[in-house]
C-alpha cells in the first residue's frame, strides 16, 4: 500500500496497515479507547500493551473492560491514521 491518495483507502486497507501495535507505532497513528456505556475516551498507552501483549498484538477486535469506576461496559478501540478521511472503530471482520 503506498501512501498516495489517503482518502480513498477503505477499512481493508487500514486494517491492513495497523495489522499489529508495531506496525501502528511506526505510524504514529493515535489510537482512543471508547466505551458505549459512559461515553468515556481515553487515548490508548499503545507502548504498554505492547509491553503487555507483545508487538505483533492486534487491536482489531480487541477490547477490555472500561476504565472509569462503575462502568459495566466494554471499550472499543478507534483508529484515527493521519492523512485518513476519519477514523475506524476497530472491530473484528465480520465473517461471510
Amino acid at each position: 500500500m503506498g501512501r498516495k491518495n489517503l482518502d480513498r483507502y477503505t477499512e481493508d486497507d487500514w486494517r491492513a496497515a495497523s495489522g499489529s501495535l508495531e506496525q501502528i507505532l511506526v505510524n504514529g497513528w493515535p489510537v482512543y479507547a471508547d466505551c458505549p456505556v459512559c461515553g468515556l475516551r481515553i487515548q490508548a498507552d499503545l507502548k504498554r500493551i505492547a509491553q503487555v501483549r507483545g508487538p505483533h498484538y492486534n487491536l482489531w477486535g480487541a477490547g477490555a473492560a472500561c476504565r472509569r469506576v462503575g462502568c459495566i461496559g466494554r471499550i472499543q478501540f478507534v483508529i484515527r491514521p493521519r492523512g485518513a478521511v476519519g477514523e475506524f472503530v476497530m472491530t473484528a471482520k465480520a465473517v461471510r
